[in-house]
Formats: structure tokens, C-alpha cells, sequence
């Protein structure tokens, strides 16, 4: 789990590794909370931190947790406020991860 301040143009988190070694289905989590003007932009790598992809995925507003299937192990996250994107304030970002329960 990671849990960081974002306060500024060009700033991301540090990637989140959603990795395990238990049989079943991964979940990538993700919230938002803190009092900001700006657009959150959602990232993926698959190459150890060397190139991330946008999601497609953006937040403009504070969101409780949400959690989301990954069908792949091995997938980092990051997010943050691209170049330009940032207005004022602070956003605290947690990202985490788990392995989903299967019945």
C-alpha cells in the first residue's frame, strides 16, 4: 500500500506493484481524499516502472475506495497530476492492492 500528498504540475505517486503468489483474482485498489482544483490521471506499466500508459482514467474529486479486478500479475499503478493539470490544494492518493476471494 501506498499513501502520498500530490500538490503539484508533473508530480506522481510512487508505482504500486500489484503482484501475488496466491491463486485467485488480483484487485487493484485506489482512493482519492483531500481538498484540490486540478485532474488526477491514472497510469499503468507492465516493464517494471519504465513505461507507464494511461488507464484512461482521470479524478477531478475526491473518491472513496474502489476496487478493480486485474487480470494480470505484475502490473505497477501510478497517479498524479500531468503537467498542466494541477490547480491548487492537495490530493492524498492511496493505492493498494489484494488478492479477490474466490468462492
Amino acid at each position: 500500500m501506498i499513501e502520498e500528498t500530490l500538490s503539484a504540475n508533473a508530480q506522481f505517486s510512487t508505482p504500486h506493484l500489484v503482484q501475488s503468489v496466491n491463486a485467485g483474482g488480483l484487485l487493484f485498489s485506489l482512493s482519492i481524499r483531500g481538498t484540490f482544483s486540478g485532474t488526477l490521471t491514472l497510469r499503468q506499466s507492465f516493464d517494471k516502472f519504465t513505461t507507464f500508459y494511461e488507464t484512461g482514467d482521470t479524478y477531478t474529486a475526491p473518491i472513496s475506495q474502489m476496487s478493480v479486478p486485474i487480470a494480470e500479475n505484475g502490473v505497477q499503478f501510478s497517479i498524479g497530476f500531468k503537467d498542466g493539470d494541477f490547480v491548487s490544494g492537495a490530493a492524498i492518493v492511496r493505492l493498494g492492492s489484494g488478492v479477490a476471494q474466490v468462492p
